[in-house]
């Protein structure tokens, strides 16, 4: 079995019923745990964790809405090294990365996209990330072939990370739609890639808006 000495710290990331299961294991060896939480959602889970836990984490304020004095905001970690400009990309499409979910608003993404391409941008557009929700991903296919897109739009579906990593250095702008706030990991890395990001998480134009008030 698990001895106190094997362990020097438990990691949770995001998924509260993991952090709720260590729970035994970290008070019984007197293990320390830390929690990355980055939700707008705030339910019985998170309160429990967040009593019982040792540590949360959070990226921003906004992206853990529950008072706690148990919380450190840590930012995410970009490898700068590894996320780099090409020196000479593609740069003829565009790219979004979220999870296909009705909360991420694809749909939105692709009626705009129909309305570039009437004034006379033929631009492709690839959609990255797990499919939350199958009927919502069927009524975008829909909605692409309404709008005579279909050759033009991509659906790529989850990658590992490392394969994300040309996707992100040849795009010509990251396009994101969540109104989330959290500081979107991915939005960081493309901007390491020397791309252009469009962007509604006012936690990114908060962040950014010291850089710009000289422009």
């Amino acid at each position: 079995g698990i001895k106190e000495d094997d362990v020097d710290i438990i990691f949770t990331h995001m998924y509260l019923e993991f952090a709720l299961a260590s729970l035994p294991v970290s008070k019984l060896l007197k293990v320390p745990m830390v929690t990355w939480y980055s939700h707008g959602n705030v339910d019985l889970k998170l309160k429990i964790a967040n009593k019982f836990v040792d540590r949360m984490v959070t990226p921003s304020p906004r992206s853990f809405l529950l008072k706690s004095d148990n919380l450190t905001l840590l930012n995410h970690m970009t490898d700068t090294n590894l996320f780099i400009p090409l020196k000479k990309p593609k740069n003829d499409y565009l790219i979004a990365t979220d999870r296909i979910a009705r909360v991420k608003g694809q749909h939105l993404l692709i009626e705009a996209l129909s309305i570039v391409h009437k004034k006379g941008h033929k631009i492709k557009f690839k959609i990255v990330g797990p499919i939350n929700n199958e009927d919502y991903l069927n009524e975008l296919k829909e909605l692409t072939k309404k709008l005579n897109l279909e050759n033009y739009v991509e659906f790529i579906g989850p990658l590992p990370h490392k394969d994300l990593l040309p996707l992100l250095q040849n795009c010509a702008v990251l396009i994101t739609n969540q109104h989330e706030s959290g500081l979107a990991k991915t939005v960081l890395e493309a901007m390491s890639c020397a791309k252009p990001v469009v962007v509604w998480d006012k936690d990114y134009i908060e962040l950014c808006e010291k850089y710009t008030k000289d422009c």
